[in-house]
């Protein structure tokens, strides 16, 4: 499936790796996802003190930290997280080739790219956006053209990463099978730009909104304003990609979702801190003999991340009920890609089956079944009883299954004359689709 659909191979790989060693599906693609979170705060870091400085790359990886999109989607188990991580790599990696090419940060970022397409098409923006880091170059430098041969050499390593990881998805046939439409070919791009961008701004929109925060928004507006008038290339780099990103979350996706604009949020990051450090020292300064300004300096910020931390402490309590942006709440809370309440369900059906029975039929209808089939068959090595689940519409249902799990409001026509009986129902919040268990 991750070959048709064009993306998830790495994390499958991995997840596969996981599971192997006992940890359940579910599980091992949280694991994944908070892994990515922590080598992104990481790397968020790195690239704020790579640009500007200790300071700087201190308070990045604080932002980072408290910032909604890597509390959620570091732990709700999305590619999301692993696609920023990827590419805030690569555009640390790339700043150091640009000021200094050496092969091991070549071969590093070579990697890095194989990685990102083997996770998701999306990743190949990094790619797209070499050429920018060539604004922290040294032009100035009396060998520059030793150099920029250097980093050419450098960028046709790092691109040998590319092309490994297409030749390696496209030895098996099933990438060349016909999959779900995930994402928009180059030329519908170049045929509707302005459609694209007009209809998914509203869903990128909320994104920076909900996983920002409108105070961080305007302090990263501030920090991109003063870093261009200080020192225009080293803040050129970071807006470029950040609007890079943001571009690929609006043209690249078939439908839009808020949570596609995390990849472009780790360089707002370090444009939100360059914007507090800069403030700091303006409102500070050890000829400014006023004691007060520091604490106002200060209470601003604070007042910058209520909204963040109101975010981050409504998830941490109850993450299957907290409003997220967009249709966000949708896959995460009321539709049947919520899958919260069908772990609920597999715990229904584990109770109610019978241990010394080999294998038991489940029939699943409406939504996908994957996550049912996850939590049912949980860790490795698991014998008695293994549950085989198919995807049955009720009408198809034979004699063989013993539940039916529904994602509906309503027992199709047809259950009970099949002798199933509604044993369970298990409601998603604010009016979302419920699941239905029955029994025979």
């Amino acid at each position: 499936m991750a070959l048709t659909d064009k993306k998830g191979l790495l994390v499958s790989w991995l997840g596969a790796l996981l599971v192997d060693a006992g940890v359940t599906p579910l599980t091992a693609i949280r694991l994944i996802s908070s892994a990515s979170g922590l080598l992104l705060l990481a790397v968020v870091a790195l690239l704020g003190r790579e640009l500007y400085g200790r300071t700087v790359g201190l308070v990045a990886g604080a932002l980072a930290l408290v910032m909604p999109f890597a509390v959620v989607q570091t732990t709700v188990g999305t590619y999301d997280s692993t696609v920023a991580a990827l590419g805030a790599s690569a555009l640390l990696l790339e700043v150091r080739i640009a000021r200094s090419p050496r092969i091991t940060a070549a071969l590093l970022l070579a990697l890095v790219f194989a990685a990102g397409a083997l996770t998701k098409p999306s990743t190949y923006v990094a790619v797209a956006l070499l050429p920018v880091s060539l604004l922290l170059f040294d032009w100035d430098s009396p060998d520059k053209r030793r150099r920029l041969a250097r980093w050419a050499g450098c960028v046709g390593i790092a691109l040998t990463g590319v092309v490994a990881a297409e030749a390696l998805m496209r030895s098996s046939d099933l990438y060349f099978a016909q999959g779900p439409a995930n994402y928009h070919s180059l030329s519908q791009v170049l045929t509707h730009p302005l459609t694209l961008l007009q209809a998914h701004w509203p869903a990128v929109r909320s994104g920076l909104l909900g996983y920002v925060t409108a105070p961080l928004l305007l302090l990263a507006l501030f920090g991109a304003v003063a870093g261009l008038l200080i020192d225009a290339k080293r803040m050129g780099v970071l807006v470029a990609w950040f609007v890079g990103m943001l571009i690929a979350a609006l043209l690249i996706p078939y439908d839009a979702y808020p949570r596609y604009v995390v990849p472009a949020i780790p360089m707002l990051a370090v444009i939100t801190a360059f914007a507090i450090t800069r403030a700091w020292a303006a409102l500070s300064p050890p000829q400014l003999r006023i004691r007060r300004a520091p604490i106002a300096a200060l209470a601003l910020l604070g007042a910058a991340l209520v909204p963040a931390l109101l975010f981050d402490a409504r998830f941490v309590a109850h993450p299957r009920t907290a409003h997220y942006p967009g249709l966000d709440e949708a896959g995460f809370v009321s539709s049947t890609t919520a899958a919260a309440v069908v772990v609920d369900a597999a715990a229904e059906i584990r109770r109610r089956s019978n241990p010394t029975q080999p294998v038991i039929n489940v029939a699943h209808f409406g939504g996908y079944h994957d996550p049912l089939e996850f939590a049912l068959n949980g860790r490795k090595g698991l014998v008695r009883p293994f549950f085989l689940v198919t995807e049955s519409p009720p009408m198809t249902v034979v004699g063989s299954e013993q539940f039916l799990v529904v994602e509906g409001p309503l027992p199709p026509s047809g259950v009970r004359r099949l002798g199933f009986q509604l044993v369970g129902r298990f409601a998603r919040p604010r009016g979302g689709l419920p699941v239905l268990l029955f029994e025979r």
